[in-house]
């Protein structure tokens, strides 16, 4: 049992994850040191009452949490993304996994996950995204000036040389033509 438990703290540290357990029946929960520590909570230790879904998933993301939640059973996981609250009350984005336990009569009686901060990456595909987006705007800004360049340089340009050579072959006689 202890090799057992060495081995699992050991893997919980090497993964750099938080680790959450919930009871649904007694909502008993548990959050490992590291869970608190990415969360930024005092002494890494968080409050075992604090409910995950209600008071640390972001209102906006509470619906869509409790759906993943819930529609997972018969020991398929979930993962999925959302927002948590910091101690000092701000959210950073971060990927929830975990696995539900469900009794026989289809109630959820626990839940286990892990939780990863991924605010970084987040942050990363919004700054790609809008670069991508200035890219495509400037491709698109460019073409429009080559347009409005062709259609009215160019094409005044070949206009003129097309009206000069009418001019000149109206006064050239065929023959001398």
């Amino acid at each position: 049992l202890r090799d057992s438990e060495e081995r699992y703290e050991l893997a919980a540290r090497g993964a750099n994850d938080g680790l959450w357990e919930g009871r649904n029946r007694t909502d008993v929960n548990y959050y490992s040191p590291r869970f608190a520590e990415l969360l930024h909570y005092p002494d890494a230790k968080m409050p075992d009452q604090l409910k995950l879904v209600e008071q640390l998933v972001h209102p906006e993301d509470r619906e869509r949490v409790r759906k993943v939640l819930t529609q997972y059973h018969e020991g398929k996981p979930f993962d999925m993304e959302c927002r948590l609250r910091t101690f000092e009350g701000e959210y950073r984005f971060f990927s929830l996994r975990g696995l539900g336990v469900w009794n026989q009569a289809s109630e959820l009686i626990r839940l286990v996950g892990s939780v990863r901060d991924i605010t970084e990456r987040r942050q990363t595909e919004e700054l790609r995204n809008r670069f991508i987006e200035r890219v495509i705007s400037a491709e698109d800004a460019e073409r429009r000036r080559i347009a409005r360049e062709l259609h009215d340089e160019t094409g005044q340009s070949l206009t003129s040389v097309m009206v000069g050579l009418k001019a000149i072959e109206s006064s050239i006689e065929p023959e001398d033509a």
